[in-house]
């Protein structure tokens, strides 16, 4: 369990740093994906794919926290507090990505975004993306095949300025 903690801590926190924009949220959500990895291994369980397990964990308890949130919180007071963006307001990146890069995802739908941040910013093959996900390879790649065309069209009229 050490090693996989070793391996995959930073990616789990980035990942959930990304879709809650709290890091105090995001460190307990890291530690709670290795605690419910620890209990599934316990029970004598196998994981197949480490990786794919540990963000589909992570990918649960944050849905888990935005229901919970949603349903004792008005939208304006979570726009207020910051974990959504406002109006026109872009996606919060680690510090070592740069901003721009990230605005343009905000041109796509939510699960886009969620599959290209896992693909391209975390690495995952996109088999491991479509078990996260719950759809397809084939699936994921059309839809990151259709979000590049749609990013290209966006990015344009800006790429020709330069």
């Amino acid at each position: 369990m050490d090693h996989l903690y070793n391996l995959h801590a930073e990616g789990i926190y980035r990942y959930c740093c990304l879709k809650t924009s709290d890091s105090i949220v995001a460190k307990e959500f890291t530690q709670e994906t290795f605690a419910r990895a620890l209990g599934y291994i316990a029970s004598g369980k196998v994981i197949n794919y480490p990786k794919a397990f540990l963000y589909t964990v992570a990918k649960h308890l944050i849905i888990d926290w935005y229901k919970v949130r949603n349903r004792t919180v008005s939208l304006e007071k979570i726009v207020e507090m910051g974990l959504l963006p406002e109006e026109g307001g872009s996606v919060t990146a680690p510090e070592n990505y740069p901003g721009e890069t990230l605005d343009y995802l905000n041109y796509l739908s939510t699960l886009d975004k969620g599959i290209f941040l896992l693909h391209y910013i975390e690495g995952f093959k996109l088999r491991e993306v479509g078990e996260i996900i719950g759809k397809s390879e084939n699936a994921i790649a059309v839809r990151i095949h259709r979000g590049l065309k749609k990013l290209r069209k966006v990015m344009e009229p800006e790429l020709i300025a330069y």
